[in-house]
């Protein structure tokens, strides 16, 4: 009789962990989307290094942390990455056991193997190495959050090594292309334009799209979007950048 009803407690055990498995996926698909579509904007806004499509993490934490993005859970504890992960929300950026690798017809070539990947905040890094060794791959990784482990709650704004502005772009400044490198503003902004040229048009309208007016800024706010320049000033300055090349057209500097 006790075995038999430690079989039955067993058996509502797993149903209801099943009923939990079950919600926590339909949770995962919902913001699935959400959090593909932000990660595509960046990417497309980055722009991918030949062979990055075919990047694979050579670690047993990417399936994990793809699971944590779409749940919107944070990364550290038991099966995320593990108990010493920190979770606290401070500004550094340190993250272990980053291995990355090129998977190849002639096998993987490795990038990153089990490294540890750390910025503290204040600070300004340079990466150093040989052509192909990893350095942009490891920069356009922490910036679309692609990165197993990358914290969630900063932000990261990157700018190109090489730049060919077209035609219309040649007056933009370092300035200007630094904004812009915050894409999470440049998408909001241009949401909020279109919104916008819609109203004043007289255009009809979505219930959605009315709602989403005032999201849009109410979200810019949030971002501090108005001080989008003083914040990409100050950074210019901490790397060094002089006035007149701040304010100068980005066409100017080398690709160096």
């Amino acid at each position: 009789m006790v075995r038999s009803s430690k079989r039955v407690a067993n058996r509502g055990h797993k149903k209801k962990k099943a009923e939990g498995d079950s919600s926590s996926s339909s949770a995962a698909e919902k913001a699935a989307p959400k959090i593909q579509d932000a990660q595509l904007a960046q990417i497309a806004k980055f722009g991918l290094p030949s062979g990055l499509s075919s990047l694979a993490d050579a670690d047993d934490f990417t399936a994990r942390w793809l699971e944590c993005l779409a749940e919107g859970r944070q990364w550290g504890g038991a099966s995320y990455g593990g108990r010493g992960v920190q979770v606290h929300n401070s500004g550094d950026v340190i993250i272990d056991n980053v291995t990355l690798c090129y998977v190849g017809k002639t096998g993987s070539t490795y990038l990153l193997e089990n490294a540890k990947v750390q910025f503290l905040k204040g600070h300004c890094y340079g990466l150093i190495g040989v052509n192909g060794a990893g350095k942009t791959t490891l920069l356009r990784r922490l910036a679309s959050f692609t990165l197993p482990g990358t914290p969630l709650h900063l932000k990261y704004a990157y700018v190109a090594q090489e730049l060919t502005p077209p035609p219309e772009e040649e007056a933009l400044t370092t300035l200007d292309y630094t904004v812009a490198a915050d894409v999470e503003r440049a998408l909001l902004m241009k949401e909020d334009a279109d919104l916008n040229e819609k109203l004043t048009s007289g255009a009809d309208m979505t219930d959605e799209e009315v709602e989403r007016v005032t999201e849009v800024v109410e979200q810019l706010d949030a971002i501090g979007a108005d001080q989008a320049e003083d914040r990409a000033r100050a950074v210019l300055k901490g790397l060094g950048f002089p006035e007149r090349l701040i304010d100068a057209p980005v066409k100017h500097l080398s690709g160096g």
